[in-house]
């Protein structure tokens, strides 16, 4: 029988519905079987082969820790590795993922006391500590019609804010480096007509808020 190694990690990108990001991680949650869950954005590549492994390794270091994140070209202050975000030779983020690891190895950075919240293109999420938030997350459902709240740019700032404020200890795997296109011209364009993307619903969503203000 072959035997798995232990954490197992569940890898999801979210979607649906309707660009309402919180309601789907709120189901990811519900039907994951694990006890921690990787929500990434579909802009991301992990360029580092051993991505799983430092992982694992993170979670077993801090067993009770209810966030991880790792380290990119386009993030908050916590997450950007400086002079990367012009760079598009993807060849240049490859060496770059080497390199960090090169560097700091399996390393974590305690973030758990620092002002500023993640960017949430990546986020490794203690299940536990979901739960133990999710209600602190829900005070955004009204203005989630204002175009505010289900949206990719706040349910993570408001994920990591409440894992601080309930005690929860928040990570950078410090040698764990990936690409986050984030913003290029096309890439939040839907290749299916009639299927939008999560961006450009938020985009819509945005549109429409300005319009109510000029009226």
């Amino acid at each position: 029988m072959f035997k798995y190694v232990e954490p197992k990690i569940d890898i999801r990108l979210p979607h649906e519905p309707d660009g309402n990001l919180f309601e789907d991680y709120k189901r990811i949650f519900r039907e994951t079987k694990h006890k921690w869950v990787l929500i990434m954005d579909t802009d991301v590549l992990l360029l580092n082969r051993n991505y799983y492994t430092i992982m694992q390794r993170a979670i077993n270091e801090k067993p009770n820790a209810g966030l991880f994140s790792c380290v990119t070209n386009k993030g908050s202050v916590h997450q950007r590795i400086p002079g990367m975000s012009k760079k598009r030779n993807i060849d240049d983020h490859v060496k770059m993922a080497r390199k960090i690891y090169e560097e700091n190895g399996d390393s974590l950075r305690d973030i758990s006391n620092e002002e500023k919240n993640l960017v949430g293109f990546f986020m490794l999420i203690n299940k536990d500590a979901w739960f133990d938030i999710e209600n602190e997350l829900k005070g955004g459902e009204k203005k989630e019609k204002e175009g505010w709240y289900g949206n990719q740019f706040n349910i993570d700032h408001k994920i990591h804010g409440s894992m601080k404020l309930k005690g929860w200890g928040s990570y950078i795997i410090s040698g764990l480096y990936c690409y986050h296109f984030h913003n290029r011209s096309d890439d939040h364009k839907s290749l299916i007509p009639g299927d939008k993307t999560v961006k450009e619903m938020w985009d819509e969503r945005v549109e429409i808020k300005k319009e109510k203000k000029k009226k």
